[in-house]
């Protein structure tokens, strides 16, 4: 194949409110400007609704006059796609912060960014890591107009709820290993996989990290799983409610605090934890109201929350127990940290760490 008909995605990093990754395919003798000089893109793309719509109280349109703003690349983010058919690459970008004005400040990498500087200038370097949930569906044949589970390697639609179920992610190993593959040519921490609690549903854990890498992390690999779907004829979902009668699929949260040695500030014998996580989960559960346009950013995002369902339905934290917003998981003394389980799958994995 010629070099130009191989092509270079330009993969935008910002996902909007509704979760929505924007950007260009390139040829790759392009891709050398782009890390020279950055690449224009319009100041609407970071103000689009659900449906590539502008949204004009953004400031971003007729305000600007659509102006081109300068994205960079983020280093080590250029990765191949292994389920596109043509050989195909993408380069994570970010506005830049000066040239990439006015979009720049609505670009939500840049907030985190900000945010972890703050921390990192009071000793605290934050650690994270997300676990996703999603349903894998038939994009052919809806039912009714409404969403349809799809259908097993042996052509039979499950209609079970089979949570820690082996057999369930047995039938889905060509999907599984096509993905773990992928993740891993991305250099993504794709960890353990289970079946949840719904038919269909699926949760992978990512490996925590540096926050701000955990989230690039979190928002390649929504991509990821989205075109491994597609590539075995099946439409990854994260909406977090898909289904009335089923499960919602969350975004957890993983957070812990290290100091400059990557110490844990966090570790303790006591299942409580520290101290300092005590206060952290204080904050938390003081700004969560101020917040919740952060973790569940659709109306649809608000569906998720039924009783009996294992989301959250209060401020409320606790140790081991999975019925509250703020859960300190069981385990040795180095590992405590507290687990957010407030965001639904459709969160922007940025704006949701703030």
């Amino acid at each position: 194949m010629s070099s130009t008909q191989t092509l270079i995605c330009l993969s935008y990093t910002f996902l909007d409110a509704n979760g929505m990754p924007r950007g260009k395919l390139l040829h790759r003798e392009e891709l050398l400007t782009v890390f020279k000089t950055g690449r224009p893109l319009p100041s609407t793309i970071m103000g689009l609704s659900i449906l590539g719509e502008d949204v004009e109280d953004s400031g971003l349109v007729w305000d600007v006059g659509d102006v081109d703003c300068l994205a960079f690349p983020l280093a080590g983010s250029l990765v191949p796609l292994s389920w596109r058919k043509m050989p195909t690459a993408a380069v994570q970008v970010s506005m830049h912060p000066q040239k990439g004005l006015p979009a720049a400040v609505a670009d939500p990498r840049h907030l985190l960014v900000e945010l972890i500087n703050r921390l990192n200038k009071l000793g605290y370097y934050p650690i994270m890591a997300c676990e996703l949930e999603f349903y894998l569906l038939d994009p052919k044949t809806p039912k009714k107009g409404l969403p349809q589970l799809a259908a097993e390697s042996s052509g039979r639609i499950p209609d079970d709820t089979q949570v820690y179920g082996l057999r369930e992610l047995e039938v889905l190993e060509p999907f599984l290993a096509d993905l773990y593959s992928a993740c891993k040519t991305q250099n993504i921490p794709a960890r353990t996989a289970i079946s949840e609690y719904a038919p269909g549903q699926v949760e992978i854990t990512l490996q925590h990290g540096d926050a701000l890498l955990a989230m690039d992390q979190a928002v390649r690999y929504k991509r990821i799983v989205k075109g491994v779907a597609h590539q075995h004829g099946m439409q990854a979902c994260f909406m977090a409610k898909p289904f009335s009668h089923l499960a919602g699929s969350g975004m957890h949260m993983h957070i812990s605090l290290n100091d400059a040695e990557g110490n844990n500030l966090y570790a303790s014998e006591d299942p409580a934890g520290t101290e300092l996580l005590s206060w952290s989960i204080g904050g938390l559960l003081d700004s969560l109201n101020d917040s919740l346009l952060f973790f569940c950013p659709n109306a649809n995002s608000y569906r998720r929350f039924q009783a009996a369902s294992y989301a959250p339905l209060a401020p409320t934290w606790g140790v081991d127990n999975r019925t509250v917003s703020m859960r300190i998981p069981g385990g040795p003394a180095p590992s405590r940290h507290i687990e957010h389980r407030i965001c639904g799958a459709d969160a922007n994995p940025y704006l949701a760490a703030l």
